[in-house]
């Protein structure tokens, strides 16, 4: 991190959540302030069970557009996902201890962990709220709404500038190095905010538009939750801990290539191994998609781990060269 943006951070250690304790200079609000109010405003888990309906547009390169759609089921102990973007289909469905997962496995949906948590995306969520430090609180114009913005840097996140709606206290914009993330045309349901749309904009241009996000209140017909034909099983533990890179090394390509996209999918076996590798590239000589297979083949992670049992895991890594 450069030496001029430590010096408007202020470290910061909250325990046990983000709950805030004082107010910034000329009743600007905290970042803790801000943080609190908005996911107590935008948490649509509150409404379970419910369903959620969007449209998907991916523009992973000039001219190209993939269009699709996504639905969930949320319940309490179980929940389907069901994704189409083009040729690629998925079904995933989790009951309390496992997942079972369906559709077109050799090929990797760029933003793939973004789209299965996409409620999630419009609240500020860190793994460990314990030591973060947070920027000055600044007054700005946010796509025309007046906000509040300020710096997070997490020792497990890269720095994001968030920015908050001043009256609504609704997340507007996401900015993190390559990628900036718009969520626009808020909806209400039983007093709770998410929005219409969300675009994610990586390297300044439209990467992803989510449309016409829409949530409704009930349950899903029981037959939704069986699990389907083919399916691959997932151990779903509560204490699941996820994969630790140990060797990423990228492969070395041409300088033509850099400034390229890719989204690794793989599956990471109980001995660390890198296995069942998709990968889709943009911007790039469709030559870096093979070099990337290859380099991540041999990629080594530490394994999932339920307990103390080592399990096998879906991992998904979106890089830039």
């Amino acid at each position: 991190m450069s030496r001029m943006l430590w010096c408007v951070l202020a470290l910061v250690c909250v325990p046990g959540g983000t709950g805030a304790s004082f107010t910034g200079s000329d009743d600007t609000p905290a970042p803790q302030q801000l943080i609190e109010s908005l996911n107590e405003s935008a948490n649509v888990s509150k409404l379970l069970p419910y369903q959620l309906k969007a449209d998907l547009v991916l523009t992973p390169d000039q001219g190209i557009i993939i269009k699709g759609q996504i639905t969930y089921f949320r319940d309490r102990d179980r929940d389907r996902i069901d994704i189409t973007a083009g040729e690629y289909h998925e079904t995933r469905i989790r009951f309390s201890d496992k997942v079972y997962v369906a559709g077109t496995r050799n090929l990797a949906l760029p933003r793939r962990n973004f789209l299965e948590a996409l409620e999630r995306e419009w609240m500020i969520l860190y793994p460990n709220s314990c030591c973060l430090a947070f920027g000055k609180v600044e007054r700005k114009k946010t796509q025309g709404a007046n906000s509040y913005c300020f710096v997070v840097d997490s020792p497990t996140q890269r720095p994001k500038r968030l920015c908050v709606d001043r009256d609504s206290k609704s997340l507007l914009e996401i900015s993190a190095r390559f990628e900036t993330i718009h969520f626009l045309g808020y909806r209400t349901r039983d007093g709770l905010q998410y929005p219409s749309t969300v675009q994610v904009i990586d390297d300044g241009k439209m990467f992803l538009e989510i449309q016409n996000i829409e949530i409704r209140k009930g349950p899903a017909p029981p037959e939704s939750f069986t699990a389907p034909p083919n399916s691959q099983e997932f151990e779903n533990c509560s204490d699941l801990e996820s994969p630790h890179a140990l060797h990423l090394e990228m492969p070395k390509v041409p300088s033509r290539w850099h400034s390229s996209y890719g989204s690794v999918y793989g599956l990471v076996q109980a001995d660390g191994s890198f296995t069942d590798i998709a990968v889709e590239v943009s911007r790039a000589n469709p030559g870096f998609a093979q070099a990337l297979k290859e380099a991540a083949a041999q990629w080594k992670f530490s394994p999932a781990l339920c307990g103390s049992k080592a399990v096998v895991h879906e991992e998904q890594m979106e890089l830039h060269n």
